[in-house]
């Protein structure tokens, strides 16, 4: 069996990492960071800066508690639910 050649620390994050981002990172990830040359470290580093603030924290946690099964009903009109034809 051929073995394949090892991935190189290097630039292999950029597809990968930009594929999992959504929302407001994949925003921030591609107005600071992409085609900078960091390296995945420097990225992830930047990356938890810029959104673990006291600010952030406050905003999650107000969306958090103001998440209801009605609202994500509401948001998602276009989706499958049970017992709805689709």
């Amino acid at each position: 069996m051929k073995r394949s050649k090892p991935v190189s620390k290097g630039r292999c994050h950029e597809g990968a990492s930009s594929a999992m981002l959504t929302g407001r990172v994949r925003e921030y990830y591609y107005d600071h960071l992409a085609g900078r040359g960091y390296a995945f470290d420097t990225i992830a580093r930047k990356t938890k800066a810029f959104f673990h603030t006291v600010e952030n924290q406050q905003m999650c946690m107000l969306e958090w508690r103001n998440t209801t099964i009605e609202s994500v009903i509401r948001e998602n009109t276009d989706q499958c639910w049970y017992g709805k034809v689709c």
